[in-house]
């Protein structure tokens, strides 16, 4: 593993030192990070995150560097080799404007919205026979409530 080695120094009690070391993996470098917004990821890079409280301290933490994203794997990758699709049972196509929703869903298993736009739209659609749950999920149409 090659990378930095951050050490840091602290008197506790007056009495003892704490040494703590990080040592930092691929594509990866320390910086002095809030708890919140969590480091981005695959899985959230899309997720729009506020945070409520402010925080004053950081921590020195290994962080992906400028360009890479942490993978499913916890590891710093390139961004655009993260899934664009990355929810259960979607894929990525060009299709209509809208994706089948549990709660538009007709008896045909369609949605009620018009294709608004005639060009394609590119982006993470239902699998046949799901729609999106209230949380966004691609569920079995039988599970719509």
């Amino acid at each position: 593993m090659t990378g930095r080695l951050l050490c840091g120094v602290a008197l506790v009690a007056h009495v003892f030192v704490l040494v703590i070391c990080t040592e930092c993996g691929e594509n990866e470098e320390i910086q002095c990070v809030h708890s919140c917004p969590p480091q981005r990821s695959c899985s959230n890079r899309d997720i729009g995150i506020s945070c409520t409280q402010e925080y004053t301290l950081c921590s020195s933490t290994c962080v992906c560097k400028s360009g890479y994203i942490r993978d499913e794997n916890y590891e710093c990758v390139p961004e655009e080799q993260c899934e664009i699709c990355t929810k259960e049972n979607e894929f990525y196509d060009c299709g209509a404007l809208c994706d089948n929703v549990c709660a538009t869903l007709t008896t045909q298993n369609r949605t009620n919205c018009k294709l608004w736009n005639p060009r394609c739209v590119r982006k993470c659609y239902c699998k046949d026979g799901y729609a999106r749950d209230d949380n966004k999920n691609c569920v079995p149409v039988e599970e719509c409530p």
